[in-house]
């Protein structure tokens, strides 16, 4: 009898202690949410670098977090692995540094098109470079250091479709109303009481070499009337800031027209 006791006992100990060597992600999660965290690369514009931003998870449970000419974002170059514990949760680490520090991450929001997330103390969304067909305008305007001043820092950058009290409709930058297919990507975020709403428009000029000759940036603030009046007329694209209780704090709408000459 004590023998089968001790016998049960070592067992489980063993069980806990491969359980414990072995961090990677448990390859029996087979959600929907890690097939689509794992299907591609996911893309975000950062204006202050004129560029995208990529993260990538793979089914490797292999992490990089780069700009579009590899650079690695922050102290991204230090995480190199992830755990995915198949309930939303992430965990960013190391293989080759067993005193740095895991990063935890949240998703907040996953289908086909968006990842949106909290990566330690950063809220920003990411869309599927493979499924979104970007809408970035031409890079001479981020040359302007005013027009990127009003982007700065920004976590995301939508079609906003609509406004309902204290929720904007909002969808990844490809929204066509006349795409039926569209309105499976369409989601509500919560507006902060104190959100702030303004205007940004930028106008260009490009002779027929391709350099900017002429540059002006509009920027006003609006109230939350001329917000609803301006989504009853037409879906808009914006830059979104989030606070720390995922509330759109801020939000610019942003359109730009460049003459070629």
């Amino acid at each position: 009898m004590n023998k089968q006791i001790l016998l049960i006992m070592v067992s489980i100990l063993c069980i806990g202690i491969s359980g414990c060597g072995n961090r990677g992600t448990d390859k029996s999660v087979k959600d929907e949410a890690y097939a689509l965290l794992t299907a591609g690369e996911w893309a975000h514009y950062d204006p202050n670098l004129g560029e995208m931003e990529i993260l990538h998870f793979t089914e490797e449970d292999e992490f990089s977090y780069h700009c579009a000419c590899g650079e690695p974002i922050g102290d991204s170059d230090l995480y190199d692995k992830y755990f995915y514990d198949g309930n939303g949760k992430i965990a960013i680490g190391c293989s080759f540094d067993k005193d740095i520090k895991d990063i935890d991450t949240e998703i907040l929001y996953l289908d086909e098109k968006t990842l949106f997330i909290r990566m330690g103390e950063d809220i920003i969304e990411f869309f599927n470079e493979e499924k979104v067909k970007s809408i970035w305008e031409d890079g001479n305007l981020y040359n302007c250091d005013t027009c990127v001043e009003h982007m700065r820092d920004n976590d995301a950058y939508d079609s906003v479709v609509g406004i309902r009290e204290d929720e904007l409709v909002i969808s990844p930058t490809d929204y066509d109303a006349d795409v039926s297919e569209s309105a499976g990507y369409l989601r509500n975020e919560k507006i902060a009481e104190d959100a702030e709403f303004y205007e940004l428009k930028v106008d260009s000029v490009v002779n027929d070499s391709g350099i900017l000759e002429k540059h002006a940036c509009t920027y006003n603030e609006l109230s939350k009337e001329d917000v609803v009046n301006m989504l009853d007329a037409s879906d808009a694209a914006a830059y979104i800031w989030y606070n720390d209780e995922v509330e759109i704090s801020k939000i610019v709408f942003y359109g730009a027209a460049i003459v070629y000459e």
